[in-house]
C-alpha cells in the first residue's frame, strides 16, 4: 500500500475533485489542490484522469457484453 505523507492521499484528493466536477481543467485541479496545501504535478492529474475514464469505457463494455449475451446467447467477437 502506498504511503500517506500528512495524513493526505494525493490520489483521491484528485479523485474526489474529478467526480465533483468531471469537466474540471487539470490546471484548476493543480491550483485548486495547491490551495489546500497539497502539491501534486500535472503528470499525476492526467495519470487519474486517464485511469478514471479508462475504468468507465472498461465497465460500459462489460455491460453491454452481458447485454448482447442475454439477447442472442452468444457473444460478439
Amino acid at each position: 500500500m502506498a504511503k500517506q505523507r500528512n495524513g493526505v492521499n494525493k490520489s483521491e484528493e484528485i479523485r474526489q475533485l474529478f467526480r465533483s466536477n468531471p469537466t474540471m481543467p487539470v490546471k484548476e485541479v493543480i491550483s485548486t489542490l495547491a490551495a489546500r496545501g497539497i502539491k501534486v504535478t500535472d503528470n499525476l492529474v492526467y495519470f487519474i484522469k486517464g485511469k478514471m475514464k479508462g475504468r468507465k469505457s472498461r465497465h460500459k463494455k462489460g455491460q453491454r457484453m452481458v447485454a448482447d449475451v442475454a439477447a442472442r446467447g452468444t457473444p460478439t467477437p
